[in-house]
Parts: C-alpha cells; structure tokens; sequence
C-alpha cells in the first residue's frame, strides 16, 4: 500500500467516525421533538377521528 493510498484510507476512516459521531449526538439530543431518546416515537398529532370531531365542534 503506497504512503497515498494509506492516507485516504486513514482519511476515509477519519470521517466515518465523526459522522457516525454526528448523527449519534443528533439522535440523542434532547432538544428533538419528534421522538424519545430510547427509541420509542412519541405520538405528535392527534388521531383523525379527534382531529375530526374537533374541527366539527368548532365548525357550530
């Protein structure tokens, strides 16, 4: 392996850590809000049946 081809291997290597890096802190941030840090989503809308009761109530 010559001296070049080590170094983008190594380069290669370098940047699958830190993405991989990334997208863990990115997950595990609490600031989401379109899940949970334990990997079970929370429900974020409500049910249609809800969603159209409610639009019908307010539409009296």
């Amino acid at each position: 392996m010559t001296p070049t081809t080590r170094y983008a291997a190594a380069q290669r290597r370098k940047r699958q850590v830190i993405n991989r890096t990334v997208i863990d802190r990115a997950l595990r941030d609490p600031r989401r809000v379109h899940g949970t840090s334990s990997g079970t989503p929370t429900r974020t809308h409500a049910p249609a049946a809800a969603t159209a009761a409610a639009t019908a109530a307010a539409a009296e």
